[in-house]
């Protein structure tokens, strides 16, 4: 615990991140996650599920995001099963990291690395939805939610979630939710879903009648998120609702 108050100050956070320390950035943090992501043992006092208080404060800077989301280290995907742990700590504090990283995936250029950890991907609309099971705690969710709509605010990271079938488990998630937050995030997306497509790139002419049909069976999947019927297609663009997002720290 104290580790998780020193890092809910600034200088506590660059301090255990070793910002600015070279080769030796990041270390510390690396070496507290690879502890913390040791299995537990049924019936096993879990030793460090208190890191999960550290993962939120750290992602708040450019340099415990780039630990989280160095390429070919899993660590996002490993962070995304902590999501099922039977520790509602662990799952906050990696819900709130998630988030973190989402949340400035486009200023750090790592949208389309986030969105193209399939495993991952899958696991945060999954536990959103509640497709495996019922995901209780709130924070969980609404953090998650909010990932996902940073996510499709980013046109590439928003095609990987069109493959991912994000519109159809959305709109599953959403008809049982009864969360304020988490609803709004999810019409937010949905709106964006439905914004796809519907004009065909200047010059594009020929690919014109593609796009159209894409966007007609596209836009029935996201017409379905918000409760009714799909809308009819051609749309115009629309704003989306605006939601504003904060870091967790």
């Amino acid at each position: 615990m104290l580790l998780a108050n020193l890092t809910s100050l600034e200088a506590g956070a660059e301090a255990l991140l070793q910002v600015g320390k070279g080769a030796l950035e990041g270390l510390n943090v690396a070496v507290l996650l690879k502890l913390f992501l040791l299995p537990v043992a049924p019936g096993e006092q879990d030793m460090y599920e208190h890191v999960a208080t550290i993962l939120p404060n750290v992602t708040r800077f450019a340099a415990g995001r780039r630990l989280l989301l160095q390429p070919g280290r899993g660590l996002l995907q490993a962070l995304a099963s902590q999501l099922r742990s039977s520790s509602e700590l662990r799952r906050r504090g990696c819900a709130g990291a998630i988030k973190n990283c989402c949340f400035s995936c486009e200023g750090d250029g790592t949208a389309g690395d986030i969105a193209a950890e399939g495993e991952a991907l899958a696991l945060i609309l999954d536990v959103l939805c509640g497709i495996s099971s019922k995901e209780e705690d709130e924070s969980v969710r609404e953090a998650l939610a909010e990932a996902v709509l940073c996510l499709a605010r980013v046109d590439d990271a928003r095609k990987q979630l069109w493959q991912a079938d994000a519109p159809t488990l959305l709109q599953k998630g959403y008809e049982e939710e009864e969360n304020r937050t988490v609803c709004a995030c999810m019409e937010a997306t949905a709106e964006l879903f439905l914004a796809d497509g519907f004009e065909p790139a200047p010059g594009d002419e020929e690919g014109a009648a593609e796009s159209g049909q894409a966007a007609e069976q596209q836009g029935g999947a996201a017409g379905q998120l918000l409760g009714g019927e799909a809308l009819p297609l051609p749309l115009p663009r629309q704003e989306p609702p605006r939601v504003v997002i904060e870091e967790i720290d």
